[in-house]
């Protein structure tokens, strides 16, 4: 028994002289992190002055040359069907409206005026409601077909209308990979030249939206962050 205890005794010595032994090792101070704001070191980008001949686009609030706004606005029925990705011209249009049609499929609406795109597509067909948002603009609307309640409104709003069905305006564009009816492409100079055959006015007459006459900043009113990467 005694030799029992010597030997706890002699284990319990040996373990607090060794933790005892053991020294803690002085820590670094951490270096101090200097976190400047990206913003404060990029220069300040001033405005170019403005070419005072420019007017406000009755559209967008935008400012163009008369030139480009004393026109007829066109309307496009674009397809956003997968397989129809992605779209021509779909960035320049002044407003895009999207539409819900067979489930789960949706199909925009461009409205173009002062910008002119060099290809517009692909053209899909009409629907009664997308054909009311071209008449709120006193647009010229284009077309691909549409559903037989789409060729009644058409014809009782006597809406002024190019469908690519019957029209030279628009073209099977092949060489996007697309397969019909997803490929039909134009171009708004090949539809204003198409509109001046059929006779329709040169110029649209709407009430034009209203805008703020200061250009006002988002980071003015709001709280924003620099963005690193879009997902």
């Amino acid at each position: 028994m005694m030799k029992k205890y010597l030997i706890f005794l002699i284990i319990a010595v040996v373990l607090v002289t060794s933790c005892s032994s053991k020294t803690s090792l002085p820590q670094e101070p951490a270096e101090e992190q200097n976190i400047s704001d990206p913003e404060e070191n990029e220069p300040s980008e001033e405005e170019e002055p403005e070419d005072p001949r420019k007017v406000v686009s009755p559209l967008d609030g935008m400012k163009y040359y008369p030139e480009e706004l004393e026109r007829r606005v066109v309307a496009v029925s674009l397809d956003n069907h997968p397989e129809a990705r992605w779209q021509s011209g779909l960035k320049d249009a002044e407003i895009v409206y999207e539409f819900q049609v067979e489930y789960p499929y949706t199909r925009y609406l461009a409205i173009f005026l002062a910008k002119e795109p060099k290809l517009v597509g692909p053209v899909r067909s009409a629907r009664p409601y997308i054909i009311y948002y071209a008449m709120e603009n006193d647009a010229i609307f284009v077309h691909v077909g549409g559903s037989e309640d789409a060729f009644s409104e058409i014809k009782r709003l006597r809406t002024a209308e190019i469908d690519g069905l019957y029209s030279g305006a628009m073209w099977r564009y092949y060489d996007t990979g697309k397969y019909a009816p997803h490929n039909m492409y134009t171009t708004l100079k090949s539809i204003r030249d198409e509109a001046e055959k059929k006779g329709f006015r040169a110029e649209s007459t709407f009430e034009a939206y209203s805008f703020n006459e200061k250009r006002t900043l988002l980071s003015e009113k709001h709280t924003v962050m620099k963005a690193e990467s879009i997902l």
